[in-house]
């Protein structure tokens, strides 16, 4: 099993900012990580969404858009004093053995410089 981790920071709470936060950040980990097929997926987590994100569930954003029959499920991040805004975290979980290749987009490249694939 891999697990492949990716961010990505959206402009504003809206349901369209927020379908197209999260289409653009699995699309980019599907890019990026060709050996992962949509069969191969066993989960995908919305390991959290900042708080400030309410307009629309993450998960119904993707399901929607990708037709996903995968588990999927959809965490709030823990509040802490100074964590970046208007954030999705999301996990992917597939049959596979490979590198992965992190994808972190927009503000959200700060969180992990140093794993971060960010074009």
């Amino acid at each position: 099993m891999t697990a492949i981790r990716g961010a990505i920071s959206v402009k504003e709470n809206t349901a369209s900012c927020i379908r197209e936060g999260a289409a653009v950040l699995y699309s980019k980990i599907l890019k990026d990580n060709p050996v992962l097929k949509n069969q191969s997926i066993i989960a995908a987590i919305f390991a959290t969404h900042t708080k400030d994100l309410t307009a629309l569930n993450t998960c119904t954003a993707l399901r929607e858009q990708f037709n996903l029959t995968c588990a999927l499920e959809c965490f709030q991040e823990a509040d802490i004093a100074g964590s970046l805004p208007l954030t999705i975290r999301l996990t992917v979980l597939c049959n596979a053995d490979f590198k992965p290749r992190f994808v972190y987009l927009g503000n959200a490249a700060r969180l992990r410089p140093d794993i971060a694939v960010t074009q």
